[in-house]
């Protein structure tokens, strides 16, 4: 399960309550199950969600999921930044990776302020990437955090071991794909059907001026 980003944490956690959906997130964690938070969907992890300037909501705070050892205080400033995530290993199925670095970005205006309960799974600067001591809810501020494609199939391969299926043989087509190299290819795939699609001899002339 992934909790995504929001530009209305509070709000859009209020809404879940409202929704009946919080229960069932909470129940899937409980379980052992993963549960992965991407920035606003991270702050809603925690224990306490307050906003004392309203940058978010009406509402001075709200309970958080409960999930992690933190809690979150948001302010006026906003922090966006490119940034670059090192993997810590934090939980056993992670370790593999440790040491390997994610690129992507922070948009966000949450401060956390963490508990002795956190475990660290990555480090984007000094206050990011917890994760609870038995490893099966992650959170982070960073986007594009499976772009790689890297952390996207070690989450797939963790979530067949809990569910107790066998590991999968992927194919070349299957394989995590990295999202640059997808993007470069799909440009490709447009241009070749503009150039099938167009005289370019033609808009080349028009370029010309002729």
């Amino acid at each position: 399960m992934i909790l995504p980003g929001t530009k209305n944490t509070i709000d859009d956690l209020i809404d879940l309550r409202n929704r009946d959906m919080v229960a069932p997130i909470v129940r899937h964690a409980r379980a052992g199950r993963l549960l992965v938070g991407v920035c606003g969907g991270y702050q809603m992890l925690g224990q306490l969600l307050r906003d004392p300037h309203g940058v978010e909501s009406a509402a001075p705070e709200v309970a958080g999921l409960g999930l992690l050892d933190m809690e979150v205080c948001f302010h006026p400033e906003k922090r966006t930044v490119q940034a670059k995530g090192t993997l810590e290993g934090g939980p056993e199925w992670l370790s593999p990776l440790a040491g390997a670095e994610i690129e992507g970005y922070e948009i966000h205006s949450g401060v956390n302020t963490f508990g002795p309960d956190c475990r660290f799974w990555m480090r984007v600067g000094e206050n990011d990437g917890a994760c609870n001591a038995a490893g099966n809810v992650l959170g982070t501020y960073l986007h594009g955090l499976f772009d790689d494609g890297v952390l996207a199939d070690a989450l797939v391969k963790r979530a067949r071991q809990i569910k107790g299926l066998p590991e999968a043989a992927l194919s070349a087509e299957q394989a995590a794909v990295n999202m640059a190299a997808y993007r470069e290819a799909q440009f490709d795939k447009l241009a070749r059907i503009v150039r099938e699609s167009l005289d370019m001899d033609k808009v080349y002339g028009i370029l010309r001026g002729e």
